[in-house]
């Protein structure tokens, strides 16, 4: 008998080929789909990296001294803000208690180079501990908070 047909190496060979060739289509075709369900769910809310490249807040030091202080459920504190205009300061107060959370501390937009000097209430948490302000941008997709441009304060004194 003198069949021909494929040896059994080349058959699992071209076997092979076949299933990586076709998990590469797969794979394509599944990341496309993942990057447009990715982009439907984050609508809105993805924020440039450079909106907040510019932003630069620092809290007011005078004579080695921070410009920060709490007084029962009152802080107040001095900021120096840069080159751009801050639109929102969230201001975060972690004490013995638990976190405190003011949304935004700012009653109107805070210019370029300017300074400001606020007193803000939160909620009672015993002995503040950490001071956290981290300051919020109008993007078109909304306000965009540059937590990378947070100012901390450890240990604040009291007023």
């Amino acid at each position: 008998m003198n069949s021909r047909g494929l040896s059994p190496l080349v058959a699992t060979v071209l076997l092979i080929a076949f299933s990586v060739a076709l998990g590469a289509v797969v794979m394509s075709y599944g990341e496309t789909y993942v990057e447009t369900q990715a982009t439907f769910v984050n609508r809105g809310t993805e924020v440039s990296s450079n909106v907040c490249d510019a932003v630069s807040l620092t809290v007011i030091t005078v004579n080695n001294n921070v410009q920060a202080c709490a007084k029962g459920t009152l802080i107040q504190v001095a900021l120096d803000n840069g080159p751009v205009a801050i639109d929102a300061i969230q201001a975060r107060v972690l004490g013995s208690a638990g976190v405190a959370l003011n949304p935004n501390i700012l009653s109107n937009s805070l210019p370029a180079a300017s300074a400001l000097k606020t007193t803000f209430g939160y909620d009672p948490v015993c002995v503040p501990l950490q001071l956290k302000f981290t300051p919020a941008v109008q993007t078109e997709a909304g306000l965009s908070f540059c937590s990378d441009k947070a100012v901390t304060i450890d240990n604040p004194s009291t007023c």
